[in-house]
């Protein structure tokens, strides 16, 4: 417990450039009032890593259109990757994790995404989103909205963009 205490102290901190981020101490309650997540890296196979985050930071960017939902990003994930839930959540002050990973096979993806309460350790949501590579990016309003949904949250309106395959989708593997 103390080894995941120091991994998530240093995993946490704010680097030299960034603002302090609070966090609750370790033996602080979970959250249970405030709609707050936090949207950790999608977990990703050999070369989807720069795909993963960028889908990562638009997933975030969704669901940060809400007025009632606090939403915070997990500046690394890979070490994180075996620190349960409420952990997570304890020490960022969030009641819910948004967790989820990428697979990419030839021209194919497959992103699987799961909201877990902390507070209990359910899944509030669970989705497998699939589909050609080059419409990749237009599934992230839908899993913003599908998982604001699941949290009874109501997300803010957006322009409609006309579907755009990406041709270059290729650019974002590593």
């Amino acid at each position: 417990a103390a080894q995941v205490e120091r991994l998530l102290d240093e995993l946490l901190r704010p680097s030299q450039t960034q603002a302090p981020m609070a966090y609750a101490p370790a033996d602080a309650p979970l959250p249970t009032d405030e709609p707050a997540l936090v949207v950790m890296p999608l977990a990703s196979n050999e070369g989807g890593r720069q795909l993963a985050e960028s889908l990562t930071k638009e997933l975030i960017e969704q669901l940060s259109r809400t007025r009632q939902l606090r939403v915070l990003a997990a500046r690394t994930g890979g070490a994180l990757a075996a620190v349960d839930a409420q952990t997570i959540a304890r020490h960022l002050d969030v009641r819910y994790v948004v967790q989820g990973e990428l697979r990419l096979q030839q021209d194919q993806f497959s992103i699987t995404l799961s909201v877990v309460d902390a507070a209990d350790d359910s899944v509030r949501f669970s989705d497998v989103f699939a589909g050609p590579l080059m419409a990749v990016f237009s599934l992230h309003a839908k899993a913003a909205a599908q998982i604001a949904k699941a949290l009874c949250v109501g997300m803010a309106p957006t322009a409609t963009m006309p579907a755009i395959p990406i041709k270059a989708v290729h650019a974002y593997f590593d």
